[in-house]
């Protein structure tokens, strides 16, 4: 009797599931004595999945075609590893640039770079280490321009900040709000949980980032293992006072992570190097 042709499976659009149960039902076939040919014939595969599965018998036996997660492995496209990604961010959380060395007080991507081209012999690209901070919580909020406001102004969030004329004589940052770490602290928890190193490595209970952008876009940034209060505040403003040759315009928002109340004394006396706008 005739064999009935079955219309051609496209296995693209398949899950793994499906996929087993097309190749268990091959090896069922060709176990019945069936040819390839009249195997791929009866399930409407291709002939090369017949032999490709054939020939995973013959080498693996049933254990080869077995279900298997399919595409590319989790760490297929990570150029770190977790311990090393665990490194990283704890020494970053932990420390300051000046206290690891590498000529900085504050942190910002390519200080970040640097450390880790040190501590793990790995020079990362740019767009690279963007999405290792990404997973880290190490970002910051972008600023947009907007086309109909006058030309020259800024808007972060809601709130325009300054006018590109005002940026001759001084560098212009940007406050961010205070990053809170959430979905973060789940990510670097569940690679404390695969390298095994709870005793270690300890998330504590508050992380704050306080973050400015300048605009052009740079990011300096500092962790405190704490809520965001004011001697961290005013730390973090020495810290961008001694990175920068220029004057500093600092532009606040409703939004914003530092707090300065009570800090007018220090503000009166850093007039030269830094001024904020609100």
């Amino acid at each position: 009797m005739e064999q009935r042709e079955v219309k051609r499976t496209d296995a693209r659009h398949l899950s793994a599931e499906e996929k087993f149960r097309i190749r268990q039902a091959i090896a069922n076939c060709l176990a019945s004595g069936m040819s390839g040919k009249e195997t791929a014939r009866m399930l409407g595969t291709g002939e090369t999945t017949v032999s490709n599965v054939k020939r995973t018998l013959q080498s693996e036996g049933i254990a080869g075609i077995s279900m298997h997660k399919v595409g590319r492995h989790a760490l297929a496209d990570r150029l770190l590893s977790n311990e090393q990604e665990l490194k990283v961010f704890f020494t970053v959380l932990e420390n300051t640039p000046d206290r690891c060395s590498l000529g900085s007080s504050i942190w910002s991507r390519e200080v970040v770079n640097s450390l880790i081209k040190r501590e793990c012999g790995i020079e990362l690209k740019e767009s690279t280490l963007g999405c290792y901070m990404k997973r880290w919580g190490l970002v910051s909020h972008r600023i947009i321009k907007h086309q109909e406001e006058r030309e020259g102004n800024w808007r972060a969030g809601d709130n325009i900040i300054l006018a590109s004329g005002q940026t001759e004589k001084s560098r212009i940052l940007f406050f961010d709000s205070k990053t809170e770490f959430n979905k973060e602290r789940e990510y670097i928890n569940c690679l404390i949980g695969k390298t095994g190193q709870s005793e270690k490595y300890k998330l504590p209970e508050a992380v704050t980032m306080l973050s400015v952008l300048t605009n052009r876009g740079k990011l300096y940034f500092v962790l405190y293992k704490s809520k965001a209060d004011k001697e961290c505040s005013i730390d973090f403003l020495c810290r961008l006072i001694d990175v920068s040759a220029k004057k500093i315009l600092l532009i606040t928002g409703k939004e914003s992570g530092f707090n300065l109340r009570g800090k007018e004394n220090w503000l009166t006396e850093n007039k030269d190097r830094i001024e904020i706008l609100v």
